[in-house]
């Protein structure tokens, strides 16, 4: 069984990708051995890292989004994807952006995925 943890980082905004790189660094200094993918519109930005990276372009974020209607549509997809290539997942911070005001006073979720079981949100 591989534990992965996944990021979800697209847009014109480079502050999600940067955090999503600085917090996949700090997570791999705490956990040397840890598989990490980010699903990104932007490989190049963490190219030269020890992250795998899922493509997500332009193309399927018009389609995952039924064609730029529902944004978060992009974060489902980004998940979807990551899911298919673990036994297991954690993603922390999952839906940062969708609940970014209301995530600074309360104790943000963590997504535990098994293959074997349900997801659970801690």
């Amino acid at each position: 069984m591989n534990d992965v943890f996944g990021y979800i980082a697209y847009g014109d905004n480079e502050l999600y990708h940067l955090g999503a790189l600085l917090s996949a660094l700090k997570l791999l200094h705490h956990s040397p051995k840890a598989r990490i993918i980010v699903a990104t519109d932007k490989p190049a930005f963490f190219r030269g890292y020890p992250l795998e990276t899922i493509l997500v372009s332009a193309e399927k974020k018009k389609e995952l989004s039924f064609d730029w209607r529902y944004h978060f549509g992009i974060k489902a997809g980004g998940l979807i994807e990551l899911l298919k290539r673990a036994d297991r997942l954690l993603c922390k911070r999952c839906f940062l952006t969708t609940f970014r005001e209301w995530s600074r006073s309360v104790r943000l979720p963590i997504l535990y995925w098994d293959r074997r079981s349900a997801c659970v949100w801690t």
